[in-house]
């Protein structure tokens, strides 16, 4: 004969109000860590295992990560940020506020720095060259350092000295000072040379 138990019974009722107070009860509700060494593990002993949660969580304190660390999505830091290894970026960078620079700046695989719209240091002109907003531009190459603009050119070499406008030149080397593509002057009783005009300015006479 099979035994019919008796739901009504005291004992029933006590196992029922367990079962009940199981499904409804919140173990986790006020847990705290509060013992040097305790851990929470996610996961078999060496295995590890994913830790999934949703909402804010606050944390007072120092949080140490070892191993990759990976965020998606915006980031804000407000406070300080000290990084003590390398730093890869490959995105676009913004600086907005004061930036120091306390080591060398090295610029690899020919790129520019470029100061607003008005400068930009490029090392794809001649071998370096500052280049300006106006076509002015300030460079070097393996001979010389020159700065033009338009049809104003100034050279320094190791050896000699040019100052050029369009077709004149005024070249300082060891030899002295030469000028050529002077205006010439003709005239009965000229003295063959050169010769300064009452307007201060040198011309070549014939």
């Amino acid at each position: 004969m099979t035994a019919i138990r008796n739901i009504n019974s005291s004992q029933a009722k006590k196992q029922a109000d367990k079962v009940r107070r199981t499904q409804v009860a919140q173990p986790m509700r006020r847990s705290s860590l509060t013992q040097p060494g305790d851990r929470i593990r996610v996961g078999p002993p060496g295995a590890g295992g994913d830790l999934n949660a949703d909402g804010t969580m606050n944390w007072a304190g120092v949080v140490n990560f070892i191993g990759q660390f990976f965020q998606t999505g915006p980031s804000v830091f407000n406070g300080d940020v000290d990084i003590t290894e390398s730093l890869d970026v490959s995105a676009d960078t913004v600086l907005r506020g004061l930036t120091q620079l306390l080591n060398d700046l090295v610029v690899h695989g020919g790129g520019r720095i470029q100061v607003g719209s008005a400068m930009t240091l490029d090392p794809s002109v001649a071998s370096g060259a500052i280049v300006f907003g106006n076509g002015a531009q300030v460079f070097t190459n393996s001979n010389t350092m020159q700065m033009y603009f338009g049809n104003g050119v100034v050279s320094v070499a190791n050896n000699e000295v040019k100052m050029q406008l369009g077709g004149t030149s005024i070249v300082i080397d060891s030899n002295g000072l030469h000028m050529y593509g002077l205006p010439v002057l003709t005239g009965t009783g000229l003295p063959a040379g050169v010769l300064i005009n009452t307007g201060g300015r040198i011309r070549q006479t014939a």
